[in-house]
């Protein structure tokens, strides 16, 4: 029962029955076909646009620099975009980070950890803006695969999270917590202990059901 604005109950008897109608989706599609149309059409961007955003995502991996390499493990990520074949490859090796554009992102896809998927046009708000991130990472204005289980459990997804949204000043280096197996082991201890480890919305292991 999905009662709608309106609906009363007095002296434990329904006196206003008022219910919302299920959705239908062929109603649905139809209402909103030119919109759905509109969602599904990516003009390609212009060289220019591109280029630019080359150089501001090496600004900022440049300005975080100190930040992501202490990440302990090597990665290749793909961003790649909507309406062209271009993208861009952040590759970290040791604790050199590098930024790439590529003219072809499918010959790279299948060596990445992660392949993130979506418009040039989101990708420059969150580098440009202030909370621009929120439309890739709250609003599904992005499509990422991470294509292991343990790049799942090290959080890869956040190591791109760095590089692309907007930095009023260098992000402090943390001291990296541990990651993977080693991470599930410590909360294990402190499960043990009857001490809880603190929640991260962002964190795969918390919300991922592997299969087995």
């Amino acid at each position: 029962m999905n009662i709608a604005p309106g609906f009363v109950i007095e002296d434990d008897a329904v006196m206003c029955p008022r219910y919302r109608e299920a959705v239908d989706i062929r109603k649905l599609k139809q209402a909103l076909a030119h919109g759905i149309k509109k969602s599904r059409q990516y003009e390609k961007p212009t060289d220019v646009m591109v280029q630019s955003t080359l150089e501001m995502l090496r600004s900022n991996a440049l300005l975080c620099n100190a930040y992501l390499r202490e990440f302990p493990h090597d990665y290749l990520v793909l961003i790649r975009l909507r309406g062209t074949m271009s993208g861009y490859q952040i590759g970290k090796i040791g604790s050199q980070i590098k930024v790439d554009l590529i003219d072809n992102a499918e010959l790279v896809a299948p060596h990445a950890g992660l392949v993130a998927t979506t418009r040039l046009e989101y990708l420059r708000a969150s580098l440009m803006t202030k909370y621009g991130s929120e439309i890739l990472f709250v609003g599904s204005g992005v499509v990422m695969d991470i294509r292991s289980r343990a790049d799942a459990e090290n959080n890869l997804q956040s190591e791109f999270r760095v590089v692309v949204e907007r930095h009023e000043l260098a992000p402090i280096p943390p001291k990296r917590m541990l990651t993977g197996s080693m991470a599930t082991l410590k909360n294990l201890a402190k499960a043990i202990l009857g001490r809880k480890a603190p929640l991260n919305l962002y964190d795969l292991v918390t919300w991922t059901r592997w299969k087995s």
